[in-house]
């Protein structure tokens, strides 16, 4: 018996949880082009995913949660800041290549960066500079507070 195609309900990322939005509706994201027979998750043609509609209450509440994560965020050292912001950039350089493909696919961008196997996308060298810079100013913070 062949499996039934069901599309996952797509949440928001809010406060540490997912939420489901409270309209319960979605973008579907497609393919630009499909070739026949050619079939998304859940077995949609073309079908990427689904990105929740929000409401303005959705947005209202992930901006009050947001602003209330702000003193925590500003009583963390900037050491502690820089060490949080050189692993995300460490995060998006190691997914890079698959972020390159994912707007490829969807029709963002028309070539990807280059090889898949070994590329790297144009978000890169932006990153490296960001990450070399933080080292130096970390490592300048920590010479000088000792």
């Amino acid at each position: 018996m062949p499996r039934i195609p069901v599309t996952k309900t797509p949440k928001v990322y809010v406060g540490g949880q997912f939420i489901r939005s409270e309209s319960g509706r979605v973008f579907p994201i497609r393919k630009r082009t499909t070739r026949k027979g050619d079939s998304g998750p859940g077995g949609h043609p073309g079908l990427l995913g689904n990105i929740p509609q929000c409401t303005r209450k959705d947005l209202r509440n992930a901006v009050e949660v947001a602003a209330k994560a702000g003193p925590d965020w500003a009583q963390r050292t900037p050491y502690n800041r820089g060490q949080i912001i050189y692993r995300l950039g460490e995060m998006l350089e190691s997914r890079s290549a698959e972020m390159a493909e994912s707007l490829v696919i969807s029709g963002a961008s028309i070539t990807p960066a280059g090889p898949t196997s070994t590329s790297r996308s144009s978000a890169t060298p932006i990153l490296s500079r960001a990450r070399s810079s933080t080292s130096r100013w970390r490592s300048r913070w920590v010479s000088s507070a000792s």
